[in-house]
């Protein structure tokens, strides 16, 4: 996956780690073979009413420091250390001309997935990296409490190891 394939995966999760909201069958739809864990939640998912998915999503992501969005959370937690990190964050989106989403942190997944598809995985070495081990951390504790999203942050786990091993030479 290293190189053109990250892009589009990360685009995907990251469309599916937002809010569900009623464009949601289409977007789960569209995401349809792709990856096998992905399909696994996108079955989960769609096998849900709507009301349900969405509070499916606010017991995974807002109701749980372990699980929240917040990617430099993971790794610094509220030390000083994690608002360099957030600094570092907004610098690659700088650096790299991506737009995000001005309401959300600069570490808010989906929004570090966008950036990361924008560049195809290449030459942010720290973010990818930071990234990575807050999805583990949240993949976990997904796991544990039984969330429909335990199989789309596996997707991300591994597609991220997969980059980070195939980028090492980059």
């Amino acid at each position: 996956m290293a190189g053109s394939g990250c892009g589009e995966l990360l685009r995907t999760i990251a469309s599916l780690l937002r809010y569900p909201g009623d464009d949601f069958p289409e977007i789960a739809r569209s995401a349809f073979g792709m990856d096998e864990l992905v399909d696994s939640f996108l079955e989960r998912a769609l096998g849900m009413d709507l009301v349900d998915l969405q509070r499916a999503y606010v017991d995974s992501f807002d109701m749980s420091e372990g699980t929240s969005p917040y990617v430099t959370y993971h790794v610094h937690g509220d030390d000083p250390a994690r608002g360099r990190a957030l600094l570092a964050f907004a610098e690659a989106y700088r650096r790299r001309g991506v737009g995000r989403d001005p309401v959300e942190l600069p570490d808010h997944l989906p929004e570090v997935l966008l950036l990361l598809a924008a560049v195809d995985c290449t030459g942010e070495d720290y973010v990818l990296s930071t990234t990575l081990a807050a999805a583990e951390r949240i993949e976990r504790g997904l796991r544990d409490m039984g969330s429909p999203y335990a199989d789309l942050l596996s997707a991300l786990v591994r597609a991220l190891r997969d980059e980070r091993l195939g980028g090492s030479g980059r």
